[in-house]
């Protein structure tokens, strides 16, 4: 006893004021699933941003330019000329 206060312990008497509905319950099993999911979407998109990617073999880039040329946005001279470099391995 301390000041006329009887001191109990346990979480008896909290936990009977505390009693929560059930929608409660369902509310936050409801947001711990979202948050699992949205890590998921985090966990994927940094994975994705972060992966390795392969460089473009001579045979991509002159298909890309041979497709470019074949649109109209390369002329015969410029294409042949981006060819020439691509197969000589220059810069």
């Amino acid at each position: 006893m301390w000041g006329g206060v009887t001191i109990t312990g346990g979480l008896g008497p909290l936990a009977e004021r505390f009693e929560m509905p059930q929608y409660y319950y369902v509310g936050l099993a409801a947001l711990v699933a979202a948050m699992i999911w949205g890590a998921i979407l985090a966990y994927r998109s940094w994975e994705e941003a972060t992966e390795d990617l392969d460089p473009a073999t001579k045979d991509d880039l002159l298909e890309a330019f041979r497709q470019a040329r074949l649109d109209g946005e390369l002329d015969d001279q410029e294409y042949d000329r981006v060819r020439r470099r691509i197969e000589e391995g220059g810069d």
